[in-house]
């Protein structure tokens, strides 16, 4: 399965589970979590890497989702705060 692909899953995944009561401080260690995981399930059917780098690869991933998550967020919210300035 493609790292971007996974990245997005974790992305999705961990704002389905905020919406349905996760705490918001316990998203990035939850992003991590998956990214090892689902990294450790990606090895398990197609192979190709060691534990090791399955496990550093997870973490990256997940570290990779909260980052793409926090820059949509910022980005959006600046938008807004530029739509507003123009009324």
């Amino acid at each position: 399965m493609d790292k971007a692909l996974i990245t997005a899953l974790i992305v999705a995944l961990v704002e389905g589970l905020k919406r349905h009561g996760l705490a918001a401080d316990y998203a990035p260690l939850t992003a991590v979590g998956l990214g090892v995981v689902l990294s450790l399930f990606n090895l398990t059917l197609f192979g190709g890497l060691t534990l090791a780098q399955a496990i550093v690869q997870g973490i990256i991933m997940g570290l990779s989702a909260i980052g793409l998550y926090h820059a949509g967020r910022a980005s959006r919210l600046a938008l807004r705060r530029l739509r507003k300035r123009k009324r």
